[in-house]
């Protein structure tokens, strides 16, 4: 929600009134996706649910695979047709379908000269980058059966490099190398994020550790101040921003990370009805949550699409901002039901005595 947010306000300046330090930016957000998605999946393999022996490995490449290409391919192609029909209302035109379906949309985009956030659904690009993550995922969890040490050194060398980065920046300023936008998507740039969730699966199965509430209180605190200073950082230096914000925001979500409850899971919704929330805020942020990847993976062109036609009309920001809201979340729900879902309870069925499809976690 915190990337939509972003977005929407690039589309529609909706907070712009508001002081820099409460405007929404999405950097932080993709960090902490990133943490979590090697969390949860690096988890499975230590809880051996996936494992590194052929039988478990194909288990493991099956189930992301089914889980994350044919919403992938839906949502693409969706994006290209409409594109086509509209004659591309959106800024990055689009050279070929072959070339937003087959050369962006796949795990080598990020070896493609112009990268993934060159396509029309500029999402796509962090997608990307975590499928290529999972296909070496088995060989990073084969290395910490040797010592998890050498996950700690890879993390620790990525870690320095940014801040050694951070210093060129405070001492060299302008004049440093600019991290946006080539850098920002880049395997360098974010394996850090890969190699610390996998650290703290790790620790989270060896080690309980228990911090009393007012600690963990202040640490989502400190958590929001850092976030704060990042937008009022953003909005005058993006380099320090990108480097900065990695450095104060890693060890604190990595806290969080370690001292929260990881094993809650939500019973997966398989139709509207159960998808629909309760009137509580809990039940609303669970919904989202269950269906976050389909409104991450959508929202974007279509955002767009519907700010250009209702500009037209001299539609307000504030109208148009919860019309696009509406559009997308109606959107999302129907792309988790007849494909995400779909798809995730044909992989579950084709298990032999595994986790049952209600209780796979939805945020994986």
């Amino acid at each position: 929600m915190i990337v939509f947010f972003a977005h929407l306000n690039g589309t529609t300046a909706i907070n712009s009134r508001l002081p820099m330090f409460l405007r929404l930016d999405g950097y932080p957000a993709v960090w902490l996706f990133f943490m979590l998605s090697s969390f949860l999946l690096s988890k499975g393999f230590f809880q051996e649910r996936f494992g590194t022996d052929p039988e478990r490995l194909t288990f493991f490449y099956k189930s992301r695979a089914l889980r994350l290409l044919p919403l992938i391919l839906c949502v693409q192609i969706v994006d290209v047709v409409l594109n086509h029909i509209l004659k591309g209302p959106y800024p990055f035109p689009v050279s070929s379908w072959l070339h937003e379906l087959f050369i962006i949309s796949g795990p080598w985009a990020h070896y493609y000269y112009r990268g993934a956030m060159a396509s029309i659904n500029s999402p796509i690009w962090s997608v990307m980058l975590e499928i290529d993550f999972i296909i070496i995922l088995p060989l990073l969890i084969y290395l910490t059966k040797i010592s998890i040490h050498i996950i700690h050194a890879l993390f620790a060398i990525w870690f320095l490099a940014l801040l050694s980065f951070g210093i060129n920046i405070a001492f060299n300023g302008a004049s440093a190398p600019s991290i946006w936008p080539q850098g920002y998507e880049s395997h360098l740039y974010n394996c850090g994020f890969f190699f610390a969730g996998i650290s703290l699966a790790y620790f989270k199965e060896k080690v309980n550790l228990k911090v009393r509430p007012p600690l963990i209180l202040a640490a989502a605190l400190l958590c929001l101040m850092v976030y704060g200073k990042l937008n009022i950082m953003n909005g005058s230096d993006l380099n320090r921003a990108l480097v900065y914000g990695p450095l104060a925001l890693v060890p604190l979500f990595a806290f969080l990370m370690l001292v929260v409850d990881t094993n809650y899971q939500k019973r997966l919704p398989r139709s509207f009805k159960e998808l629909r929330p309760k009137l509580s805020l809990g039940s609303i942020a669970e919904s989202i949550g269950v269906m976050s990847y389909s409104f991450y993976l959508s929202h974007r062109y279509m955002m767009k699409v519907i700010s250009i036609y209702l500009e037209r009309f001299g539609v307000r920001a504030s109208v148009m901002s919860v019309v696009i809201m509406v559009f997308c979340l109606t959107l999302s729900c129907v792309l988790y039901i007849f494909v995400e879902n779909r798809f995730r309870l044909k992989k579950s069925k084709e298990q032999s005595g595994g986790i049952q499809p209600a209780m796979i976690p939805s945020y994986s």
